[in-house]
């Protein structure tokens, strides 16, 4: 029985079993081919719609490169209700079909395209199998200045990353980092190479910037720009029209007048002009040790929001309390104010002649908006007062301030088209260029209410200073553009302001000798810089609008430059005189010290002469002192020049330095008018004339003297006098003792004025804090003559013939002193 069993069990798969196998192995395969096939469709149409978005994003995109008003209005591309129009593309995935719809967005008082400000676009695109509809919403700017469209005062918007900055510049500096070891590391100033290229090493020491030497022919035309700066307009969007400039830092290597120059690009600003924002920042803080001297300016440095700016910042004493400072941001040109010439493109701080119409495609209404400020000045430890300091505004010195700020913000308020919609508070970039921003910087304070005492009481402690609001709001009106302009604001001044400039000035066909170039403003003259053979560099501050750049002895040789729009270079041409070579010997008397050249410390500051168009320089021989009598020591002078044949006589010019007198010695034999020399008519060259002889000696001077007391009710040490002059460019002034200016305390003084004057002599005493404390004003007095309150002192001395004794008190008077 257990064979027969075993058998039984090991017996074959019956058929049955194997269709049964069959049908579920088939059904399976079958499900398989159909996830397979679900997932090639699924895929198919994913591409599809990945390929129907990038179509819609393309035609979107197109629109938002719409910038200019006549865009938004009727029959512009971004018209409302356009009609739509498919259009059609063959893609990898399908064939596809776009239209774009325009609508005007609602809001109060717009009715018409012509007061549109945003409106949405519906691009939808559809083929066989499906659909893609996107939206977004635009205002008269692209996604990248989006932000300048809203009310949120700096963020959100529809942009990703909105810029203050609106497009309107960028930091166009290069630079490698340095690793010890390399060329140049640690070694401010110096010049590496780096892979072809020249670098300037930073004052860090640990990186260096890109840079070309000025002189370089691929920069083409760099003209010197303010504070030792130069600049170019130049074109980088490929559309006719210089509508960028760029700003390079000039270094000298090796410092001096052998260096090479070498320009290193800054910034580039894209909006057609550059906007300056000037001020005087002001230390009032006092060192740990308590001393007389206030912290160095040269400790803070200035801030701007956002890349693309550029500021100058360098106080030329290292302890100085107070410096200049001058940041340069992007404006936009897009709506005017257009160059009054070709000649204006030289003034960077002005809209080009001919204005380029498409800087508004990448530069926002306005351009920049943001903050100026400074590093480093709040403290995080608010228990330590030591740490940190306070910057002062209007706000903290009139009254407790709401916030407490290191930076003073700048933007433009647009108040749009219509009465309607006079509640659009759009902000834009300012647009327009600021004097007299000024910054006043102090010990951090424990509370607001001590923060405001203390800034009202330096603040009156420095005279002449207004500070100006911590947010400067522009209005502009009358529609949605912001057009440049170039007025500066001055409200904040208590005095014109200056700016400096720079004029190169060549010279043609110059003579034999040095020649002593000038630039002549309404400060006065400054005296130029020999920078080649036949160029000067003229570097002034002034706050007029012209300058006139001559030669001495040449007064019918000059430039009348304009200063706005600036003209920044002067071309001076000597006419070429063929002729005889004529020499004039002549001689000057008098000690060996007084007959030198000022710049030896002498008392003559030139000998020229002329004949006809030129005027030429003199020269000065070895001191002679023989033979006797002794008042006839001194020094020959010569003459070389050429004249046209037929002039019969040339005139000698002379002039003292301050403190002397040259005159003529009596010579019958040269006739009544001495310093005109007869020329001879022939003989051998150089024909040879006789030139009269010169007197040169220190003028007698008188002295004004006295002392100047300080009274016990003026409750601070350092309210001293910070000036005394007289009116005569002859004078001198200084003070005698060096007692410490405190209450009760006298300090001496003497002025020396040249005998033999005619005019009545005034002298001035200026206090240099006017209102102490922010309490009373000082008053000034002198033998019962006063000063205004919080003025200066002017005494009328008449026609000075002798010595002279003045007393000055220093006291405060009854006058309040203005909040």
């Amino acid at each position: 029985m257990n064979n027969l069993s075993s058998r039984r069990y090991n017996g074959g798969i019956g058929i049955i079993e194997v269709l049964i196998t069959t049908l579920v192995i088939a059904l399976g395969l079958l499900a398989v081919a159909r996830f397979q096939l679900g997932i090639v469709g699924e895929s198919r149409d994913n591409k599809a719609m990945v390929e129907a978005r990038s179509y819609c994003e393309s035609g979107i995109e197109d629109l938002r490169r719409v910038m200019s008003r006549e865009g938004f209005d009727a029959g512009g591309a971004l018209a409302e209700n356009l009609t739509p129009t498919a259009e059609n593309f063959s893609g990898k995935s399908a064939s596809f079909s776009r239209t774009l719809m325009i609508e005007n967005l609602p809001q109060p008082g717009v009715t018409t395209n012509a007061d549109a400000r945003q409106k949405r676009i519906t691009a939808t695109c559809s083929w066989t199998d499906g659909e893609v509809e996107l939206q977004t919403v635009m205002s008269l700017h692209d996604a990248s200045n989006s932000a300048l469209a809203t009310n949120l005062g700096g963020g959100g918007g529809p942009a990703l990353s909105p810029s203050l900055n609106a497009g309107s510049s960028d930091d166009i500096s290069e630079r490698i980092a340095l690793e010890p070891g390399d060329e140049g590391y640690d070694q401010p100033g110096t010049v590496v190479g780096e892979a072809g290229d020249l670098y300037i090493v930073e004052s860090s020491g640990k990186s260096a910037s890109k840079s070309l030497a000025c002189s370089d022919e691929s920069l083409g035309d760099v003209l010197p720009f303010e504070n030792g700066l130069r600049a170019r307009r130049v074109d980088k969007d490929g559309y006719d029209g210089l509508e960028a400039i760029e700003i390079f830092e000039v270094v000298v290597v090796p410092p001096g007048d052998a260096g090479t120059e070498y320009c290193i690009p800054r910034v580039r600003f894209n909006g057609g002009v550059v906007i300056p924002i000037r001020g005087t920042v002001y230390s009032r803080i006092k060192p740990e040790d308590r001393s007389d001297e206030f912290l160095p300016v040269d400790l803070f440095s200035l801030d701007v929001s956002e890349t693309g700016s550029y500021c100058v910042f360098k106080p030329d004493d290292p302890r100085a309390a107070s410096a200049k400072y001058t940041c340069y941001v992007g404006g936009n040109c897009a709506h005017g104010q257009d160059g009054v010439s070709a000649a204006s493109d030289a003034d960077f701080t002005k809209c080009p002649y001919d204005r380029p119409a498409n800087i508004l495609a990448k530069v926002g209404e306005g351009g920049w908006r943001g903050r100026i400020g400074f590093l480093n000045i709040a403290s995080n430890d608010a228990t330590d007062l030591k740490k940190g300091y306070n910057v002062c505004f209007k706000e903290e010195v009139q009254g407790q301030p709401l916030t407490l700020d290191t930076a003073r913000g700048y933007f433009s308020y647009n108040q749009g088209t219509s009465a309607a919609l006079t509640t659009d508070d759009r902000h834009q970039g300012i647009n327009k260029p600021y004097a007299c921003h000024d910054f006043l910087i102090i010990d951090q304070q424990a509370n607001k209410a001590k923060l405001h005492a203390e800034c009202e009481s330096q603040w009156g402690n420095i005279a002449g200073l207004k500070l100006a609001s911590k947010e400067i709001k522009r209005v502009v009106t009358g529609g949605y553009s912001n057009p440049y302009d170039p007025v500066v604001d001055v409200s904040n001044c208590t005095e014109a302001p200056v700016t400096e400039y720079t004029i190169t000035v060549s010279i043609l066909n110059p003579p034999e000798g040095a020649l002593n170039v000038f630039v002549n403003t309404l400060e006065g003259n400054t005296v130029c810089t020999l920078v080649s053979a036949a160029t000067y560099s003229c570097v002034f501050e002034t706050s007029g609008s012209e300058a006139t750049i001559g030669v001495s002895g040449y007064p019918d040789l000059f430039c009348q430059n304009s200063l706005d729009p600036f003209e920044s270079s002067c071309t001076i041409e000597f006419p070429e005189v063929t002729g005889v070579e004529y020499r004039v010997l002549g001689f000057v008397a008098g000690t060996e010290q007084d007959t030198g050249l000022a710049s030896n410390g002498g008392g003559i500051q030139s000998i020229e002469i002329s004949a006809g168009p030129m005027t030429v320089p003199c020269t000065l021989g070895d001191y002679v002192s023989e033979p006797a009598p002794e008042e006839m020591h001194g020094r020959p002078y010569q003459c070389d020049f050429v004249a046209a044949e037929g002039v019969t006589s040339a005139t000698l010019i002379w002039t003292a330095v301050s403190g002397y007198g040259m005159s003529l010695i009596a010579d019958p034999e040269l006739g009544v008018n001495p310093s005109e020399v007869a020329l001879p008519v022939s003989g051998e060259e150089p024909r040879v004339a006789e030139g009269p002889t010169l007197l040169v000696e220190q003028l007698q001077t008188y002295v004004l003297s006295g002392n100047i007391r300080v009274g016990n009710s003026v409750a601070a040490k350092d309210y001293n006098i910070q000036e005394v002059g007289i009116n005569t460019t002859e004078s001198a002034c200084y003070f005698t003792t060096t007692t410490v200016w405190s209450p009760g305390s006298t300090v001496g003084y003497e002025c020396e004025i040249p005998a033999g004057l005619s005019q009545n002599i005034y002298a001035n005493f200026t206090v240099q804090n006017s209102c102490p404390n922010g309490k009373n004003k000082l008053l000034l007095t002198s033998g019962g003559v006063s000063s205004a309150p919080g003025g200066a002192l002017l005494l009328d001395l008449g026609v000075v013939t002798a010595d002279l004794t003045r007393d000055v008190l220093i006291d405060t008077s009854n006058e309040k002193c203005q909040k």
